[in-house]
């Protein structure tokens, strides 16, 4: 009885270690397409930082933000930019 509750186990730990390397790669994929070396686009800037379309604008005017607008309405940030104004913002 111990063996058949052993196995039941194992059985269902590798089908969790199957759907967490599911997510894993799906995450990745989605992490691929979210940046380019060290670009990432506007709204992935707006959803992982907070800040709004206004706020972001204000920074590129300022010059605190590099962009790059391929067309139109597809803008992308540095990300080593947005690193740069997180330590600049820091606080104890």
């Amino acid at each position: 009885m111990d063996q058949k509750f052993d196995d039941t186990i194992l059985y269902q730990l590798e089908i969790i270690m199957d759907k967490l390397n599911a997510i894993e790669s799906r995450i990745s994929f989605s992490k691929e397409n979210e940046s380019i070396n060290d670009w990432i686009d506007e709204e992935s800037t707006k959803r992982i930082t907070g800040l709004g379309k206004s706020t972001l604008y204000k920074l590129r005017k300022k010059g605190k933000l590099t962009f790059s607008r391929l067309s139109k309405r597809k803008l992308f940030y540095r990300i080593s930019d947005l690193e740069k104004l997180l330590d600049e913002n820091e606080r104890a």
